[in-house]
């Protein structure tokens, strides 16, 4: 391999978001990234209340593709629709950090996505970093099928219920 494979190669590897860290929401909402996963992430970033309950952050170029991937299919088709009006209303585009590597997660994202527990845990998935709580990261994983299916809409529901003021 040359040198500029190599180079690229190792570019590649350095831009991975990867580890596992347990960290707090602060009373100011903020989360720390660890200096490697916010090097990795970039910056700004995207925030996306993922279906399987916890919040997903995306590398804008990440993000970028999968609109794209939306805007590729035929402009009033029920996937692009589903698609829509899914990633739309449950994002945040234009987050950045500070030289901390602190920033607020949008309370309107930590309720839809049930994160109101001060202990977080940061995954990392390679593209992407996600925000759980320790006991949803631990149902997922215990049955993954089940928590994906039944968190969006206990999430939604409990939105639902805050806005009318219940």
């Amino acid at each position: 391999m040359d040198t500029v494979g190599r180079s690229h190669e190792i570019a590649e590897l350095e831009a991975q978001i990867t580890g596992t860290e347990v960290t707090t929401i602060d009373e100011k909402g903020r989360i720390r990234l660890p200096r490697k996963m916010h090097v990795a992430l970039g910056d700004p970033f995207v925030l996306y209340v993922n279906p399987a309950g916890c919040i997903s952050a995306y590398p804008v170029h990440r993000w970028n593709a999968r609109v794209r991937a939306i805007y590729s299919l035929p402009e009033f088709s029920k996937e692009r629709e589903i698609m829509s009006r899914d990633l739309g209303p449950n994002a945040e585009v234009g987050i950045s950090a500070d030289a901390q590597g602190r920033f607020v997660l949008p309370k309107r994202l930590r309720q839809l996505a049930g994160l109101e527990t001060d202990d977080v845990v940061l995954i990392g998935c390679i593209d992407s970093l996600e925000i759980w709580t320790p006991d949803d990261r631990a149902a997922y994983m215990a049955d993954p099928d089940s928590v994906s299916r039944s968190k969006r809409r206990e999430a939604f529901e409990s939105a639902a219920e805050k806005a009318r003021g219940n």
